[in-house]
């Protein structure tokens, strides 16, 4: 019964310990009651044994609850799973999801072929099982290979793509479990919106340029009708209002094309101080001077980060109405970095200081702020504004522990 993992204590009675028979049961026993002095001790012992056998019986029961639950895991799983050993490549198991995934027809023989001579195998994989590599691999898997090398009989035809995920075990064996996904639809659908959204680009693309053109023209008849009518100011009035507009909408569809870039842009480690520059260049004004205090910090970002220090930088700009100064600088807080982006203008007032990053709050298009928060909490940085009013605007990007380091 313990060989089934159930615990029952062997309890043996005896009075003459010169019996050889009951000696060996004393032996052999977990506990034996016999004829002491001190009867009290005696029971208080036996009290202790029975609660601990107890306790040690519904540990072995639940042990062996779990035990009967991992078949049912390990076959209802919508994983495939097989355990190979790295060093003899023997497969030990598979579950029923892997025989479904390669459509594998006599399971029972799978054991005895030889999977890495599967030409779908690479030897960097391998090599990656055989030094027992905890790594995820994406693989392209064709199915027609397989009938013609007749590796094993399978059901399937075509190609599949497939998600391994090699967790070695640590055992003594070398055994090392593989998860094996089938994620050709996956792949199918993330094509169809790759091929979706180059169209909607290219559609929007030509929309833009068709539409800036249209506006060019509306601002220059504009600009052309202000000075045939400077002598009549409500004439001239509305005309300036046209023109205000028109630059309005040129700067809503610019906004569009920057909105559309919006995790386009693969993420690089990027050398923060050369970003701040190339991003404000282009921007400052001659008087205003920039003071970069960021030490060897890096950010792991895309190139989308370069609007945001040249939208605060204009922000400074527009809004800072005396700037001299802009300062950018970096520090540690915990796990986590923060820049800082600071100028010597006028500030933010204190009730404007979440309304700023609104859709549509500002002078202008209303959309500045509001686009940088929204790259930063795509990229999963956040954003807030905590300077003084009176004495110029201070805006702290947090940055996640995994984003920054120091080179």
């Amino acid at each position: 019964m313990r060989n089934q993992g159930l615990f029952y204590p062997f309890i043996a009675t005896y009075s003459e310990e010169s019996d050889d028979i009951l000696k060996t049961q004393k032996d052999i026993a977990d506990f034996w009651i016999n004829n002491e002095n001190d009867n009290e001790s005696m029971y208080n012992k036996f009290y202790k044994f029975v609660e601990k056998s107890t306790e040690i019986s519904k540990s072995a029961k639940q042990d062996r609850g779990i035990h009967d639950i991992l078949p049912l895991v390990w076959n209802k799983t919508p994983v495939g799973l097989i355990i190979i050993n790295s060093k003899t490549r023997d497969i030990l198991g598979f579950n029923l999801a892997f025989i479904e995934i390669f459509g594998i027809e006599n399971p029972q023989n799978i054991r005895f072929n030889d999977l890495f001579k599967d030409p779908n195998i690479t030897d960097s994989l391998i090599n990656t099982i055989e030094f027992g590599e905890n790594q995820r691999i994406e693989a392209d898997y064709d199915f027609d290979k397989i009938k013609k090398s007749k590796i094993y009989s399978t059901s399937k035809k075509g190609k599949a793509n497939l998600e391994l995920i090699l967790i070695p075990l640590n055992d003594k064996d070398a055994n090392i479990l593989i998860h094996v996904n089938d994620i050709t639809n996956l792949k199918k659908a993330e094509s169809r919106i790759l091929l979706v959204n180059k169209e909607l680009s290219f559609l929007t693309g030509i929309t833009r340029h068709d539409v800036i053109n249209q506006v060019s023209a509306v601002k220059l008849y504009a600009e052309l009708l202000c000075y045939s009518q400077s002598d009549d100011d409500k004439a001239f009035g509305y005309l300036k209002a046209i023109e205000d507009c028109t630059g309005n909408i040129e700067r809503l569809v610019n906004f569009s094309k920057d909105y559309e870039n919006l995790g386009k842009f693969d993420n690089s480690w990027q050398d923060l101080k050369n970003m701040v520059l190339l991003s404000v260049s282009d921007v400052l004004k001659p008087d205003i001077n920039l003071r970069i205090e960021t030490g060897n910090c890096e950010i792991f970002t895309d190139d989308m980060m370069k609007f945001v220090f040249s939208s605060l930088s204009e922000n400074s700009v527009r809004h800072g109405e005396n700037v001299s100064l802009i300062s950018v600088k970096f520090r540690e807080d915990g796990d986590f970095g923060v820049i800082s982006f600071e100028d010597n203008g006028v500030g933010v007032a204190k009730e404007d200081k979440e309304r700023i990053f609104m859709k549509g709050v500002g002078k202008n298009t209303g959309y500045g702020l509001f686009f940088v928060k929204e790259i930063l909490e795509f990229m999963g940085y956040s954003i807030i504004e905590i300077g003084c009013f009176g004495k110029g605007a201070r805006f702290e990007i947090k940055v996640p522990a995994e984003k920054w380091r120091y080179f």
